[in-house]
């Protein structure tokens, strides 16, 4: 019997459907993402610093790393929007290592979801599956950073533009997409500042590759992305200009960003290939889908945008020198690369079969080579051993050492039982500043690289080292410019180069020690009276400024130096 419902009504039903499914299915895979990234789940040291901005905001001192008397004000954060989403989280008494990894875990779920919801096919997700399986992206789900948001943002905003619709998909973009596409890209690039190049390549792909109308059809949705892109980002840039001073922020002058650094950037993306190989096969498959003309008209601009982009981020990451933590500055390009291999495999499959049985053997042939794409990306070993590091580069996560963390956590919980609410000034360096971050000192100057400190950071670079880390405070500046009171630990006073310059004087704080940049009596009294061991310092040192000769001769000129840099009376 036949159906009393006319044919366009069955279409329309069974596209309803495979709506439904798909909608499923992309939920699906999401959680599958999610899942396998939350087994990873951890917090990075790097974050303390964003969390203890977040928190200075929270109290009251505004977005600041240091506050009181003395403090400078400096743009020591590289994710600007991240920062006030951890102070929101603070704000409703949530902790930031978990507000973090919540908010990580859900937008790494999100980004999935919009690729798998973009796919050619709704059936052939190979993007969306290949990030649920990548374990780069898996780790940097979490850590405390704004990798997760920063890519959910990107990717949904490039997927506004570059996703074809039944109602747009032979006409420009309509304007309210395009400008909830600025918008949200903006809104990326207020999370992390180097996002700006796929936000331009995204511009431009309004303007030359969507939808089949003309060039002139295209500059009202164009006018609409960079409308709504500049509302959000030009006040925002210009109220970071006021507060901090510097275009960039303080870590592009700290990490030396405007220079070139080709040999190291060439390895880390040697690295980067050794744990994700099909990222270099990608370009290739996709190169060579556009110039075979195997893509069809309609997810032509979608391949050419994601193809420029992985291209464009890649040699922007290897001209600065890549960074040391291993996949995690190239991961904005991965997400990209992955939908030019979905995009490859679709166009360069067997054209369509003449028979059912011919055609339920391609859909079969095709979908068991997204499947063995998705296992090569899974079980590929990773690139770097857990405590192995090739120029300076570390698998950042592997890296770390539990005991060590555990100990800084129990140090902290001693050290804030002493410094709370004490004026006090202190050095640290790398992760240390969980320590900073849980003692809440009001002035701390990162010493190793200059990252919350402008002096630091834009010091010029004598010497190419491990990347990022080439700007160390010199000594004088701790000691006499900023007159610190003490830095966290025997090696930092060792590696900031304190040793001989100072006396090396250290006072036990419960069960750690901290040494002290410079004496400060006021303070060295209240800590005494609040059970810290102070050795008698200032007597000893009158002593030997009363009947120098005591000292040997070879030795006298220096040890008088380093006690009247240290003593100041």
């Amino acid at each position: 019997m036949k159906s009393s419902r006319p044919p366009s009504a069955s279409r329309g039903a069974t596209r309803a459907g495979a709506g439904r499914a798909g909608l499923v299915f992309a939920a699906v895979l999401a959680l599958l993402g999610v899942a396998l990234a939350s087994r990873w789940r951890w917090v990075c040291d790097d974050a303390f610093i964003s969390f203890r901005y977040a928190k200075n905001l929270v109290d009251g001192h505004g977005l600041v790393f240091n506050f009181g008397p003395g403090a400078d004000v400096v743009e020591g954060y590289t994710n600007a929007l991240w920062t006030v989403w951890i102070a929101l989280g603070l704000a409703v008494g949530v902790t930031p290592e978990l507000w973090s990894i919540v908010s990580g875990l859900a937008a790494y779920g999100a980004l999935i979801f919009i690729l798998a919801r973009g796919a050619a096919s709704p059936w052939l997700p190979l993007a969306a599956g290949l990030v649920a399986v990548s374990r780069p992206l898996q780790i940097w789900a979490t850590g405390g950073l704004e990798t997760a948001a920063d890519l959910a943002l990107l990717v949904w905003g490039w997927h506004l533009v570059t996703s074809n619709r039944d109602d747009d998909a032979t006409r420009a973009l309509p304007k309210r997409r395009a400008a909830v596409a600025g918008g949200v890209m903006a809104l990326a690039v207020m999370t992390r500042p180097d996002s700006l190049l796929i936000a331009a390549i995204t511009g431009l792909t309004v303007l030359l590759g969507a939808g089949k109308a003309g060039f002139k059809g295209r500059v009202p949705a164009s006018a609409a992305f960079g409308g709504a892109f500049l509302a959000l980002w030009l006040p925002f840039t210009a109220w970071r200009v006021v507060t901090y001073g510097d275009f960039f922020p303080n870590t592009y002058y700290a990490k030396s960003a405007q220079l070139w650094w080709l040999d190291q950037g060439l390895v880390y993306l040697g690295l980067f290939v050794r744990e994700l190989p099909l990222f270099a096969v990608a370009p290739v498959l996709g190169g060579a889908a556009l110039l075979m003309g195997r893509v069809a008209p309609e997810r032509r601009a979608r391949l050419a945008s994601a193809l420029a982009i992985a291209l464009a981020f890649t040699l922007y990451v290897v001209k600065v020198g890549g960074g040391f933590m291993h996949t995690r500055l190239l991961l904005p390009a991965l997400p990209f690369a992955w939908v030019v291999l979905e995009e490859a495999v679709v166009a360069l499959r067997p054209q369509r079969a003449t028979t059912a049985g011919a055609q339920t053997r391609r859909d079969r042939l095709v979908a068991g080579l997204a499947l063995a794409l998705c296992l090569i990306v899974a079980l590929v070993p990773p690139a770097l051993g857990p405590q192995e590091s090739v120029r300076g580069v570390v698998d950042e996560r592997a890296h770390y050492d539990p005991v060590r963390t555990a100990r800084l956590e129990r140090d902290a919980a001693v050290l804030r039982g002493f410094l709370a609410g004490l004026p006090v000034r202190a050095a640290y360096i790398g992760g240390q500043a969980r320590l900073v971050y849980r003692t809440g000192v009001p002035i701390a100057v990162e010493a190793e690289t200059g990252l919350t400190d402008g002096v630091i950071a834009h010091q010029p670079l004598t010497h190419r080292g491990r990347v990022g880390h080439e700007k160390h405070a010199p000594r004088s500046y701790l000691v006499e410019t900023r007159r610190l009171h003490l830095v966290f630990g025997a090696f930092a006073f060792r590696y900031l180069g304190l040793e001989g310059y100072v006396p090396k004087v250290g006072v036990r704080l419960g069960h750690t020690t901290v040494f002290l940049v410079t004496w400060d009596a006021p303070l060295m009294a209240e800590l005494q009276r609040r059970g810290a061991k102070v050795p008698p310092f200032e007597r000893e040192a009158a002593s030997l400024l009363a009947d120098s000769t005591r000292i040997p001769a070879a030795q006298r000129a220096q040890t008088l130096a380093s006690l009247r840099r240290f003593w100041v009376r």
